[in-house]
């Protein structure tokens, strides 16, 4: 498997959320991007580039 493909529980500990958040972020379609792995039983997996991009245009600037 890719090395710089993560959980949802290794992605909810970087960004210090609950899993469930990044599930309520998906239905919603405004999280991270994401690939889902499987049928079924489909697993969802972040690649950390598309983690760390969603970070940077989440970032505020104070103004001052």
């Amino acid at each position: 498997m890719d090395r710089d493909l993560l959980t949802s529980k290794e992605v909810a500990q970087m960004l210090g959320v609950h899993t469930s958040t990044l599930r309520r972020w998906r239905m919603g379609g405004v999280g991270p991007a994401y690939h889902q792995l499987g049928g079924r039983q489909s697993r969802c997996r972040y690649r950390l580039a598309d983690v760390e991009r969603w970070l940077r245009c989440k970032r505020h600037r104070g103004e001052g």
